[in-house]
């Protein structure tokens, strides 16, 4: 018995410790992600800080060649000089932001942007002044949204501006969002292919929602609805019907065909009580398949209108998955019902050897010394 205690408090001992160890570890790992966050950020405002130097610096530097004489070559090489060594300070400058970024990819949350029927049309990782990157895509979901319900909003309209530190993607006046240099390098592109990409995804969201919402469309719709619903009406009423028919031949089977069923001297059912089971049992079978209808109705309802698309996905996944789980694990199963079956099949002719032997013994056609 003290054994046993001792042996309890053991492995207490050690769960304890492990769990301990792991959550230790997993503190470790977040304060390390944390750290590197925090470096990160503090580098990114000392990099636009020189950012801004160097182009202002750039600037100077081009406006001055420009006003330079066509005899002042010393001068000139000085200035490109000079121009070149911002150039290739830019290039290390970005190659150390790419580095930096790569590191935490495997490890950074990106918050979506959604569109029009819930679709999310790219994911915002980094923060552009004072927004984070979650109060940026939030902000640019709400400016589409306000958009989708303009019907006189033409995604043709939509442009790409260049500012000072980002280029923009505007509809008019509006600016829709801003795209950084930080944005460019999490999708390994540039600003303009980001922002062409941005643009045209935004453009066909607008025309997926434009063409989904127009009168020819809902009308298209609402008459394949109505046809459905008559279709699964149809198929209801003759449900019943059927086991209305169903019903009818069970209770004029009572005493012909249905005679009860009988255990040697025991009545266990006579005809009338098997009659009742037998029609309780045609009206859970008639309600479970006109539910069974309505049920698979719903999300083909759903499924034709873009809006309520996502519940017929969810009514769906719940007959489908646990479908897929069980085929899943029928499948997972079939290498050990195979083992099983081969060691019956071997069982039992290793049984009937042993029978055979006993029966020769028995009838003394095989004799064993001293047996």
């Amino acid at each position: 018995m003290n054994n046993q205690i001792k042996l309890t408090l053991l492995l207490g001992i050690l769960v304890t410790s492990f769990s301990y160890s792991q959550s230790d570890s997993i503190r470790k790992n977040d304060s390390i992600n944390s750290k590197i966050l925090k470096e990160y950020r503090l580098q990114q405002v000392s990099n636009s800080k020189e950012l801004r130097l160097d182009s202002i610096k750039k600037s100077q530097l081009e406006q001055e060649l420009l006003s330079l004489k066509t005899t002042d070559n010393l001068k000139k090489s000085e200035l490109l000089n000079q121009l070149e060594e911002l150039k290739n300070s830019e290039k290390n400058r970005i190659a150390a932001k790419k580095a930096q970024i790569e590191a935490m990819k495997g490890s950074a949350k990106g918050y979506p942007v959604i569109g029009a029927f819930s679709d999310t049309l790219f994911l915002i990782y980094e923060r552009l002044g004072s927004f984070s990157a979650k109060d940026r895509a939030d902000a640019i979901t709400n400016r589409l949204a306000v958009l989708e319900g303009d019907y006189n909003f033409d995604s043709k309209s939509l442009k790409i501006s260049t500012a000072e530190t980002t280029i923009d993607i505007v509809s008019g006046e509006k600016i829709l969002l801003s795209i950084s240099e930080n944005d460019a390098i999490w999708n390994d592109t540039t600003t303009t292919g980001l922002a062409e990409n941005y643009k045209s995804v935004i453009a066909a969201n607008f025309e997926k929602h434009k063409e989904a919402t127009s009168f020819s469309t809902v009308m298209k719709e609402i008459g394949l609805a109505l046809l459905v619903i008559l279709i699964f009406s149809a198929l209801i009423y003759f449900t019943g019907k059927l086991f209305k028919w169903t019903a009818s031949k069970i209770e004029l089977s009572e005493e012909k065909t249905i005679k009860g069923i009988k255990v040697k001297d025991y009545t266990l059912f006579d005809a009338k009580r098997q009659v009742n089971a037998l029609l309780t049992a045609n009206k859970i079978l008639k309600w479970f398949l006109i539910l069974l209808l309505i049920y698979i109705a719903l999300p083909i309802l759903f499924g034709i209108f873009p809006w309520t698309k996502n519940f017929s996905e969810v009514l769906f996944g719940y007959i489908l998955n646990p479908l897929r789980k069980i085929t899943s694990g029928i499948w997972n199963y079939l290498p050990n019902l195979i083992t099983i079956i081969v060691i019956i099949i071997f069982f039992k002719y290793v049984m009937k050897g042993i029978h055979f032997l006993k029966e020769e013994v028995a009838n003394e056609n095989l004799k064993f010394p001293g047996f």
